[in-house]
């Protein structure tokens, strides 16, 4: 009976470290924005400069996989406390946000090329993945130390 218990509170336990997938594990990672592959990692977005603007104007965006599958759209920008850009919040589905899906994707899974933006994953896999709270991002994988842009 005792050994029932603790497998029982070890599955409770580790229910959360198991939500997370490939979408959201590296969102709390810091890469180093200065080597990034991905030219739209390259400017902090410090309140009040031009690149906080840009980042803001992604906000409404539609969002899509590598093959052109629309995924939805870009709800927010999740903002590390030193100002880097840890991922988007994606939304989907719902009426004026009611019942809508939201998901945080990585910024290194972000591609954004002028008005386009790209996320390297499919529905199905954003589908999957643990679904965004911002009262209680840690759900999702993301640390809570990791504002939105917008509030």
């Amino acid at each position: 009976m005792r050994t029932i218990l603790i497998a029982a509170l070890a599955v409770t336990l580790a229910g959360p470290a198991l939500a997370q997938n490939a979408v959201t594990d590296k969102i709390n990672e810091q890469p180093d924005i200065t080597t990034s592959t991905n030219p739209a990692n390259t400017a902090p977005p410090y309140a009040g400069s031009e690149a906080g603007r840009d980042l803001d104007n992604l906000i409404g965006r539609t969002v899509t996989s590598p093959q052109g599958e629309e995924l939805g759209d870009v709800e927010n920008v999740l903002i590390r406390p030193d100002g880097q850009v840890a991922g988007l919040v994606v939304e989907w589905g719902g009426l004026a946000t009611i019942g809508a899906n939201q998901v945080a994707v990585p910024w290194d899974d972000v591609r954004v090329d002028g008005d386009k933006v790209t996320v390297n994953a499919s529905k199905a896999e954003l589908e999957k993945a643990p679904k965004y709270d911002p009262d209680v991002p840690a759900a999702a994988g993301v640390d809570p130390d990791v504002k939105p842009l917008r509030r």
